[in-house]
């Protein structure tokens, strides 16, 4: 690949004005995205070169609201007992690793009333309406089954998605 004089200035779609943009060197940010030679309707400026970076199209809002209603839907259910904040500080924690384990996961926060004080309090995760983890702390920890969980997504993901927009997904 022949060197390239000079940085190209990459900017993310969302960020409009040079608010997210940063220099990367030359050869790295063509090694990294398809550059095209020719005006496009929907291109960027073009470069010192004659180079044209394409930026993606504006996102509508039924395209924003289909991407919402393909995410798969998970609940989180704990009660509400007098150690409620350790509940919480779980719960949140909980949240933390499932978002970073599936960011396509929307994960509401249900906390449960209870009429008797002698329940055991525990946290539920179920994902698209199924129980996937019924979680409790004998320890003051609290296991994730993450293997299920993930499992769990992955039916979800099917479910809500055609089979040939599952990246991943097994051809069956």
């Amino acid at each position: 690949m022949p060197s390239v004089p000079f940085a190209l200035l990459a900017v993310s779609p969302c960020a409009l004005g040079g608010l997210g943009a940063r220099r990367l060197p030359a050869r790295s940010a063509l090694h990294g995205c398809v550059m095209q030679e020719r005006a496009h309707g929907n291109a960027a400026e073009p470069g010192p070169a004659g180079l044209y970076m394409p930026l993606a199209p504006p996102m509508t809002i039924e395209k924003y609201e289909t991407m919402q209603r393909r995410r798969v839907q998970a609940t989180l259910e704990f009660t509400m007992h007098p150690s409620w904040r350790f509940w919480a500080e779980q719960a949140a924690e909980v949240l933390a690793i499932l978002k970073e384990r599936h960011p396509d996961l929307v994960v509401q926060k249900v906390i449960v009333a209870t009429m008797d004080s002698s329940q055991i309090p525990d946290m539920a995760l179920r994902v698209e309406g199924k129980l996937c983890a019924r979680l409790s702390s004998g320890r003051g920890a609290v296991y994730l089954p993450m293997q299920l969980i993930g499992i769990a997504v992955e039916e979800g993901r099917r479910t809500q998605r055609p089979a040939e927009n599952v990246y991943g997904a097994r051809e069956q």
